[in-house]
């Protein structure tokens, strides 16, 4: 992977799943300068390296990294090293090129911006990229989304069927409200003496987010996100268990609430079904909306907590 751009420093975000030792991850590279990074062909005796190379013992010192420190100074930099301009252009001729708008990718590069948004309206865009468009992500069962809020945008509450999503801020400030059952089952455990009836009761997690801050949405966790007024927020996702997850909107125009019959949403609410119906039917934009203008037309309340407390999330 190179960087050719002079002026732009490249970010990159990895997901990394681990095989052999759940929850642990070691790379491995085949070049190294002694130990930032250490090559793999340095776990072998020369006994083994010079009839296997037809190598001799001071090629097999240098292609290791084992010569003394003094000797390799400048010559290795670690993992991470400057190419002459024309080792960039010998590496470009050979690169992959994303494939254009509207096709199927099955190869390593997937341009996000190049797909069509899988939500967007005036005041966001969500780009996701799932097992069942892309053969490589179908082999990792991994779904990848990029999202872009502006000022004062609601990416409203959602949730995903199957998929546990973390999240990469990539630019701006926002915050999360996430609604969690397994924060009260555990301050539950912790008091002995609570009622059973407290076990349906959910908890309201939140936080501040900005650029490297990574937060988790574990699937069936309704989740919203807010973009602070004065930047726009970006975010960059991976879905792990992704393959035929369903994400399902309980607000905004296109929520799942208003599908319900009126007698189940009186059951679920306890209210009058025209209120319910009245409620989940006037939004008027889906997926995202402005907090700006929601609070003006509701006065003092709060849209986001007025969905979550209305929904029993807060």
């Amino acid at each position: 992977m190179t960087n050719q751009d002079n002026k732009e420093s490249l970010q990159i975000v990895k997901l990394i799943t681990s095989i052999n030792i759940p929850g642990q991850f070691e790379e491995l590279f085949p070049g190294g300068s002694g130990e930032n990074p250490q090559s793999y062909f340095s776990a072998f005796s020369n006994n083994i390296l010079r009839p296997s190379l037809s190598a001799t013992e001071e090629q097999i010192e240098r292609l290791t990294g084992e010569q003394r420190q003094g000797q390799r100074q400048g010559q290795r930099e670690g993992f991470i090293k400057r190419a002459s301009q024309e080792q960039l252009k010998a590496l470009s001729q050979h690169a992959t090129s994303p494939r254009r708008r509207g096709h199927e990718s099955s190869g390593p590069v997937i341009s996000l911006q190049n797909q069509s948004p899988r939500y967007s309206n005036t005041h966001g865009k969500f780009y996701e990229v799932t097992p069942e468009q892309n053969k490589q992500l179908k082999d990792m069962d991994v779904l990848v989304s990029w999202c872009e809020l502006n000022q004062g945008t609601i990416m409203v509450p959602h949730y995903n069927s199957k998929t546990t999503v973390l999240v990469m801020v990539v630019e701006g400030t926002g915050r999360m409200e996430m609604a969690c059952p397994h924060l009260s089952r555990q301050s539950q455990r912790r008091g002995e003496q609570e009622e059973e009836s407290q076990s349906g009761k959910i908890e309201r997690v939140t936080a501040q987010l900005s650029p490297g801050d990574v937060f988790i949405i574990p699937a069936g966790h309704p989740v919203a996100v807010v973009a602070n007024n004065n930047q726009k927020l970006r975010t960059v996702g991976f879905g792990v268990n992704a393959r035929n997850n369903e994400r399902n909107f309980i607000a905004g125009k296109d929520n799942i609430i208003k599908q319900l019959e009126k007698e189940a949403q009186e059951l679920a609410f306890n209210m009058q079904g025209s209120e319910v119906e009245q409620i989940f039917n006037q939004p008027k934009l889906s997926y995202f909306v402005s907090q700006q203008q929601q609070e003006e037309g509701r006065g003092q309340s709060h849209p986001l907590s007025s969905i979550l407390n209305l929904a029993g999330f807060a």
